[in-house]
């Protein structure tokens, strides 16, 4: 089902920050504009007059209208050119993380390695000791 039509008032400027084309990635959810933060989408239009813009997913669906302010420019290597790059056990090991900007372990993988983790806590504190500088 297409989504609702917007009214536009088309203005050409360069002082926009976003032009169609460009690949954005969003990086906040306000207004549950139902973007996925982090996953990099492609501009299709530009809405300058309210500072918002809709944008195309990976599999050429497009989205609802998002604030600029909710998105950053998606400048560089991304998962698409990593997964062609890597090697399988690279690509396995990154499996394990969430999202692609700022990679965290997932909460399964964080419990199931703290619970591998005999003496962690001494272990911690052992490599504490070895960073502080010896006092003479």
């Amino acid at each position: 089902m297409p989504l609702p039509q917007k009214p536009r008032h088309p203005r050409n400027s360069q002082l926009d920050p976003f032009k169609p084309g460009d690949r954005i990635r969003p990086i906040a959810m306000f207004e549950r504009h139902g973007y996925l933060v982090g996953e990099v989408y492609t501009v299709t239009e530009i809405d300058a007059n309210d500072s918002t813009l809709r944008a195309r997913n990976a599999v050429g669906e497009d989205g609802r209208w998002i604030r600029w302010c909710d998105c950053a420019r998606a400048d560089g290597i991304g998962w698409e050119w990593l997964k062609g790059e890597l090697p399988a056990d690279a690509l396995e090991l990154l499996s394990a993380f969430e999202g692609v900007q700022e990679l965290s372990l997932s909460a399964d993988i964080r419990k199931a390695l703290v619970t591998q983790a005999s003496g962690l806590k001494n272990r911690i504190l052992k490599a504490c000791e070895a960073l502080e500088p010896s006092t003479p």
